[in-house]
């Protein structure tokens, strides 16, 4: 008799088919690993700072990395503790307002305006930061030609889920207004 195996039974980590609780204990290893390596690297690189006598700059390089690393503390630690101080009751609620505006947002007549403006916004704030420079225009013209390349060389342009993508555009433009300003 031949083997025939579920697909829901199956649970799989970097591709390969393995038990459930197997899947979960290689997760959490690998998330420690990661976490101890960033915390690694990131004692190191105050360490060599402090010994090369570089100062830290808030904006820049290591004070950077400083200030996101506390802030991810910050919202991990105040996750934490809101998850538990709420009632349940309000993380109800929380949850139907969630839904609500999801529904709204998914209409075209409330999504498609977004897009344009955001969109519309990011390119006019890059036409006029750019001041005449065409040199700092050519990493935007860089982001157009990698997404028209990833369309290109996809199987099924149908599926593509632009939100993702746009959301995915919009996050880079945020966080390089943080860093480059």
């Amino acid at each position: 008799m031949e083997n025939v195996v579920n697909e829901r039974d199956e649970h799989f980590f970097l591709g390969i088919p393995m038990p459930e609780k197997a899947v979960y204990y290689l997760k959490w290893i690998s998330i420690i690993t990661i976490g101890l390596l960033y915390h690694a690297w990131f004692i190191y690189a105050i360490y060599y700072n402090i010994v090369n006598g570089d100062p830290i700059l808030w904006c820049h390089g290591l004070g950077f990395v400083i200030i996101t690393t506390g802030l991810s503390y910050f919202c991990i630690a105040l996750s934490l503790i809101i998850k538990h101080m709420l009632p349940r009751s309000f993380k109800a609620e929380v949850k139907v307002g969630y839904k609500k505006m999801t529904k709204a947002l998914n209409l075209w007549y409330v999504e498609y305006p977004i897009y344009i403006v955001l969109t519309g916004g990011a390119v006019a704030f890059m036409v006029i930061d750019a001041g005449g420079d065409t040199q700092r225009l050519i990493s935007m013209s860089g982001i157009f030609v990698l997404l028209g390349i990833g369309v290109l060389c996809s199987k099924n342009i149908k599926k593509i889920d632009w939100r993702v993508v746009f959301g995915g555009m919009a996050m880079q433009f945020i966080f390089a207004l943080f860093i480059l300003r």
